[in-house]
Parts: structure tokens; C-alpha cells; sequence
């Protein structure tokens, strides 16, 4: 019914995921595949476009039922779309794993001329504790591969689902696979102007994705018909809004109560620039250094959080790393909903969203939006959007291949580089000022001063070269400035493709 439900809604933005869909089921022989994602994604939606063009047996696991129950459920599905009710004539009691993998494969032994496609979806709630699911799955893959007419897709929400099954050679699922991860991306900007708010602003727009981060279940959910600041206030800041519990839904895919409550707490503690170990333990109260560094690591491996290091240093050294989160969503849930979520709670029609906004020109977000811009461009800029990244920041500033890094830099107490972008092809260090301001901008010549004046030292031989990436438009007498200080200034307009 889900699948269906997917199926009925307009299909846009994953063409290129489809198309590598489709060209994995049309490869010779069979194949294993991994479909990877954050929750709310739209993997389930591509993957019922998928079920839409080719025959394909589609399960869906959910967190509720029992193995046994999922089981009956299988059973039942799989009569429905193969006509073979060997399953579902078997009493419940005595249907296992075992059985439904001997079942399917003599169905596929008996139409060896033709391909069978099963996708696994939400397979973290189908693969349960002491199912026994995986390790069946791992062992019938031997025949199922060697037959050559059977293609395996799972997908799942749960990324340690993923980090504890597939990513080492002693994972159950490590060898299965037989192509690279497929990751459904969040949608960039050029692509949320495109399919959801073709009428609003650069600046709105680069909000929408500080609050969602390209989320497409979440870009569903605001108004397309409204006017921006009432659209964003029905959103996230009225009482029926769904954003207060998503964070807990986001959490709990990857942790159990208990350290769901660790992680909360850490999270809580990183602020948008970032925080030393030493720093979270002060601010969570977490006082065991132990435990808050597992559940860093814990959190790098989920995708949630990144590690701030030093450009230019080894990251041998994690006692000077800072980090910082790297959902955009959850960033905003932590600096600005979950400090109005008792107002938002009572809220029916008050726009609370006008009382975050510090300016009638513009759209600054103090202690968000300056923070979040940084967030935004290093999403650009490291190329983690769908379906490709943004080529023409990249152009803009000059790098030609994609043998680039992007990092930050700082000197507690002194200084600070918003981002470091390095391209070994050049041997040259680009340091990106960025700022979120209101209206025209005109910073004056000192503040251009204070941009090349930056303490950064790049690696013997390389040059350096500095960029100035505004959210308003430069004012005459700035961009004169810039001009002869040999700053670059870059806009809004510079992370979204033509």
C-alpha cells in the first residue's frame, strides 16, 4: 500500500538514480545492491518508480511487527505477486526465513529465462535481533548468484544498519554486494527553486535549506502558495507542525532510549561552530571522556555529525578537532526550534517565525543564519547534493578537477577561516570569508583588510587567494574595494546552477 501510495505522487528530481536503477536490472548477471539515505529522503518513492517500470517484488519491513508477523506478511505478498501460494498455506507457527528463501528459490529455478528483482525496504525493521533474516539472506545469496537471474535491493533509513552489516569484511552483508552504495542525496538548492518555490528569492530559497536541508519530505510539508515568512511560520512554528518530533524519530532509527539520551545531550552541546571534546564534556555534563568519544564516533559514522580538523594538519591530533552538526535540519532544530518548542506547542496562529528574524530588510537569523550559510556552501562545495554538485561556485573559483579539500582553520582566541578550499593542481589555498547580511552590503575597506589579514599558513610553495561569498548584493563602492585588495566577491546566486 505504501509503494502505491509512492507511486501515485508525482515523480521529479531522481532521474539519474532511476536511470542507474534501471541499469542495474538490466545487467547480465544477478547483482546486490545497497540503497542508502536519511530518513524522509524519498528512497521508498524511487524505489516504487523502480517497481513501477520493471516487475519487481517490493517488502517493506516496519518497527512495530514481530519477525513472525513480517513473516506471515511476506508470505502472503509473495503469493500475491507470483500466484505461488506454497507460502501462505504453511500455519504461521511454522513459517520461518528458512523457508520463504527455499520457497523463492524454487520459484526462480522454475523461470530461469526470466529476472527477478526484490527490493527489501526499511530492511532494519525486516532484519530484526534474532530474526535470523540476515544470515538466511547471506546464504541463499550463494545459489541466488550463482542462477545469474536474480537482482537484491535493499534499502533502509538506519545508517547503523549499514555501518554494522556492509561497510567491513566481517560484516554479514560485506561480500554481497555487487556494485557500488547507491545514495539518494538531499536535493540542492537550484533543485528545491526547480520543483517546489520557482517564485521566491536566492535568500529564501538558501533559508529553506538551512531549515530542511534539502529533505524532500520536508519540503512537501511547507505551503507552496504562500508568502514566505507565513509559509515557513505554518511550517515549523505552529502547533501541529511535525518538526518537534522528527528529531526523535531522526535519533531513534540509530539509537537505543538510552543512548539516544547521550546523543541528545551531545548534540545539544556542539553549537553551529562546533565543539572540542573537552568543550562537550563541560557543556553535556558528560564527564567520561570515553564515553562522549564513542558517541562522537558513533555519530561520524551515522552521517550526522562532522569533524572540524585544522586544514593543512594531520588528524592524528583529535584533540584540537572541533565537531559540528552536519544535518542541516538537525542544526535547526537545536539552535531555534527546540528553544521556542514550548510556545510552538500553544502556538495556533501567532507568527513566531517574524520574532527570529532580526531585520526588516532581510532575513538574519542571529545565531543561526550566519552559521548555517557556512553549512550550506560547505554542502556545495563538497559535492553532497543531488544528483551532482554545484560546477559553478567551482568555476568561480577556478578549480579545474575535483582533487580539492575542503576544510576550516583557527586559532582560539585570534582568529578564524570560515572555510579552507585547497586544489592540489594548483598548489593553491583559497580562504572563503562568508556573511549573511541584510539589504546592500557595504563592509568598507577595512573589512576587506581584515580578510586577507587572516593568520593561515599554507604548505611550502602554495599561494593564497581570497573570496568574500555575500547573501546580499555588494555595494559600487565595495566591489571597487574588493578589486583592488584582491578579494573575490561571490553571491547567493554562485550556489545555484544556471
Amino acid at each position: 500500500r505504501f509503494l502505491m501510495d509512492c507511486m501515485a505522487e508525482a515523480f521529479f528530481g531522481r532521474d539519474e538514480e532511476l536511470s542507474r536503477l534501471l541499469e542495474f536490472v538490466d545487467s547480465e548477471r544477478s547483482g546486490f545492491l545497497v540503497v542508502r539515505g536519511r530518513r524522509r529522503i524519498g528512497k521508498s518513492w524511487l524505489l516504487a518508480q523502480l517497481a513501477n517500470q520493471v516487475s519487481a517484488f517490493s517488502f517493506q519491513g516496519d518497527q512495530d511487527s514481530s519477525t513472525q508477523s513480517l513473516i506471515r506478511k511476506f508470505a502472503q505478498e509473495w503469493a500475491q505477486f507470483t500466484g505461488d501460494d506454497s507460502l501462505s498455506i504453511i500455519r504461521a507457527v511454522d513459517l520461518n526465513w528458512v523457508r520463504v528463501f527455499r520457497a523463492m528459490t524454487q520459484y526462480f529455478r522454475a523461470n530461469q529465462k526470466q529476472t527477478y528483482v526484490i527490493v527489501l525496504d526499511e530492511i532494519q525493521w525486516i532484519a530484526k535481533r534474532k530474526s535470523g533474516f540476515l544470515s538466511q539472506l547471506k546464504e541463499i545469496w550463494v545459489e541466488w548468484e550463482q542462477m545469474g537471474n536474480v537482482k537484491v535491493i535493499i534499502c533502509g533509513s538506519s545508517q547503523r544498519f549499514f555501518v554494522s552489516n556492509t561497510q567491513s569484511e566481517t560484516s554479514v552483508l560485506y561480500r554481497m554486494r555487487t556494485v557500488a552504495d547507491l545514495w539518494v542525496r538531499p536535493f540542492s538548492p537550484t533543485e528545491i527553486r526547480r520543483h517546489y518555490f520557482p517564485d521566491w528569492t536566492d535568500e529564501q530559497i538558501c533559508l529553506v535549506f538551512m531549515m530542511t536541508g534539502g529533505v524532500p519530505y520536508y519540503l512537501e510539508r511547507i505551503p507552496k502558495n504562500d508568502n514566505f515568512i507565513r509559509a515557513i511560520n505554518r511550517t515549523f512554528f505552529t502547533q501541529n507542525t511535525i518538526f518537534l518530533d522528527e528529531f526523535r524519530e531522526v535519533i531513534n532509527l540509530e539509537f537505543t532510549k538510552e543512548s539516544a539520551r547521550t546523543a541528545e545531550k551531545i548534540m545539544a552541546s556542539l553549537g553551529q561552530d562546533g565543539s572540542t571534546m573537552k568543550n562537550i564534556r563541560k557543556k553535556s555534563g558528560i564527564t567520561s571522556e570515553s564515553t562522549v568519544r564513542t558517541m562522537i564516533d558513533q555519530l561520524l559514522e551515522f552521517d550526522i555529525v562532522n569533524e572540524k580538523t585544522q586544514a593543512g594538519i594531520a588528524k592524528a591530533n583529535r584533540r584540537g578537532s572541533k565537531y559540528y552538526l552536519k544535518d542541516p535540519f538537525l542544526n535547526f532544530y537545536f539552535q531555534i526550534l527546540k528553544g521556542f518548542a514550548p510556545r510552538i506547542r500553544k502556538n495556533v496562529r501567532a507568527n513566531l517565525f517574524r520574532e527570529c528574524i532580526g531585520s526588516k530588510t532581510g532575513y538574519y537569523i542571529e545565531n543561526f543564519s550566519g552559521k548555517a550559510f557556512e553549512l550550506i556552501t560547505e554542502w556545495v562545495l563538497r559535492q553532497e547534493l543531488s544528483p551532482v554538485g554545484n560546477e559553478k561556485i567551482l568555476k568561480k573559483l577556478e578549480i579545474r578537477d575535483d582533487d580539492y579539500e575542503v576544510g576550516h582553520h583557527w586559532v582560539e582566541g585570534k582568529t578564524q577561516v570560515d572555510l579552507v578550499v585547497e586544489n592540489k593542481a594548483d598548489r593553491e589555498s583559497r580562504l572563503l570569508e562568508l556573511k549573511w547580511i541584510s539589504g546592500k552590503a557595504d563592509l568598507g575597506a577595512g573589512y576587506l583588510e581584515q580578510v586577507r589579514e587572516k593568520d593561515y599558513s599554507p604548505s611550502k610553495g602554495w599561494t593564497i587567494s581570497y573570496h568574500l561569498i555575500l547573501s546580499g548584493e555588494a555595494s559600487t563602492p565595495l566591489k571597487k574595494s574588493a578589486k583592488a585588495a584582491k578579494v573575490q566577491i561571490l553571491g547567493l546566486s554562485d550556489l545555484f546552477e544556471e
